[in-house]
């Protein structure tokens, strides 16, 4: 069987990918990926509170996308919120976790609304993770 030389690549490609996401837990749907029309089971609507009490809807991300991206998402369309002022709440509860855990691996998966509010206090340089609540 004689390959083109970008076929294999892609073959190798997919197969990295499936590899990947069996090693991280998630189950590996054999459906067509390229239908993201309907809202699956797992999207989180994401909704920012700024401290000038504007809020706006950013619309549905997935719950397999980090907390970082989110961050980065978000100073995209608030430029005032930086990504380490960022505070995500969920039913009151704030969330305290590093950036690159996903927001499934803290327990948020779906048909929930996450709040993004902005932490007041400055913790300046030092990246010290101590959680004073």
């Amino acid at each position: 069987q004689s390959y083109l030389p970008g076929e294999i690549e892609e073959d190798i490609a997919e197969e990295e990918m499936l590899r990947i996401s069996r090693e991280s837990g998630y189950d590996v749907d054999e459906k067509d990926s390229d239908s993201d029309d309907e809202v699956i089971e797992g999207e989180v609507l994401l909704i920012v509170r700024s401290s000038l009490g504007k809020v706006i809807e950013c619309g549905v991300v997935p719950s397999l996308c980090t907390l970082g991206a989110l961050k980065a998402l978000i100073s995209q369309k608030m430029p005032e919120l930086r990504p380490r002022q960022m505070q995500f709440v969920l039913s009151g509860k704030r969330i305290e976790a590093s950036d690159d855990l996903t927001l499934a691996e803290v327990e948020i998966t779906g048909g929930e609304q996450l709040f993004v509010i902005q932490k007041l206090y400055n913790p300046g340089s030092s990246s010290s993770s101590s959680s004073s609540s």
